[in-house]
């Protein structure tokens, strides 16, 4: 028997939100957001032209705000935070605040709630270069300031579990994919733009595709969440990823974009990321991602030759940092 559910998507109009708000409304589910809409609320406007989706304008830091927004709320699904490491790094205490601080509000709140579950999304990055393919007991070796700060809001997570508090970490490889909030400081995604407007392909991206995961695999996955079973598993963390074989993302490169850029190329140098086993999430629910990431080359392309994604490469929306750095500071730092 398929659960309806009372949602809340924090960030939900950032770049995964925006995808996995009308995966939840098709699945018929009730979605309330809450976000700061610092990149505006466009996405929304498409996925959501009739305004049916509660939308709550607030700061997952301010304690009042995010237990307004979960009020009779089911379920919580936890986007909302600096997601990428130049944006993180761009204000350090400022990430500290929204990620670390964030959390700790939506996790009492949820507590005080009685929510059924929480589902947030960590990073595979947490485990640094590990060697070999890692799994979810393996050692957390963060390399940057962001995996830092994951792995700090991780040990919320399980302190919160050791509570009686439903919390699910999905440790997510990075995203990739069309969304209506599109970002282009996403490895995959800036390989394509770069590569469709510039017609070559920079070399030390492929340093950082060595896995990656769609975004709409990442909707499909957190709808599914709200189906699993109240009793525990067993597990309460899991590895989301898809390995990218960089022969094929090549060939497709070249095929779709009319380039003829060679493997020799795109050989030196060890990934960044490290490789991830997601056997645990295929054994407990049989998860499988229906995207291959080099499927983004085609799809990405052709919203590029279609005209949606005007001055790809100047215009400082798709990428987060960018458009931090043009905002007001006490548009970001009110609530530090």
């Amino acid at each position: 028997m398929i659960r309806h559910a009372n949602v809340l998507v924090t960030g939900g109009a950032g770049y995964a939100g925006s995808v996995v708000v009308p995966r939840l409304l098709a699945a018929g589910h009730r979605v309330r957001i809450l976000d700061l809409f610092l990149f505006g609320e466009e996405p929304l406007r498409s996925i959501d032209p009739e305004g049916q989706v509660a939308r709550l304008h607030g700061d997952v830091r301010d304690p009042e705000t995010v237990a307004r927004a979960m009020a009779g709320c089911d379920d919580v699904i936890h986007l909302a935070g600096i997601s990428d490491a130049a944006s993180f790094d761009f204000d350090p205490l400022l990430g500290h605040s929204v990620n670390l601080r964030g959390f700790a509000c939506v996790i009492e709140a949820a507590r005080h709630a009685g929510v059924r579950r929480v589902v947030h999304v960590s990073t595979t990055d947490v485990y640094g270069n590990s060697p070999g393919r890692a799994q979810e007991e393996t050692l957390l070796q963060p390399h940057h300031s962001l995996a830092r700060c994951a792995a700090l809001v991780e040990e919320l997570a399980r302190a919160a579990r050791g509570q009686g508090l439903p919390v699910t970490t999905l440790r997510v490889a990075p995203l990739c994919g069309w969304s209506p909030r599109l970002r282009l400081d996403l490895p995959l995604n800036d390989l394509v733009a770069r590569g469709y407007c510039l017609q070559e392909l920079p070399e030390p991206l492929v340093r950082e595709c060595h896995s990656g995961l769609h975004v709409a695999d990442l909707a499909d996955l957190l709808a599914a969440t709200l189906q699993w079973p109240d009793e525990d598993r067993g597990s309460s963390v899991y590895n989301v990823a898809a390995a990218i074989d960089l022969p094929s993302l090549l060939r497709v490169l070249n095929e779709s974009l009319g380039l003829n850029g060679t493997f020799k190329e795109w050989a030196g140098g060890s990934s960044l990321r490290p490789e991830v086993s997601t056997a645990r999430l295929a054994r407990e629910y049989g998860w499988r991602p229906r995207h291959a990431p080099a499927s983004v080359v085609t799809e990405l392309s052709a919203r590029l030759a279609e005209g949606q994604t005007p001055e790809i490469l100047s215009n400082p929306r798709y990428r987060n940092v960018e458009t931090l750095r043009r905002l007001p500071p006490d548009e970001l730092r009110r609530a530090a």
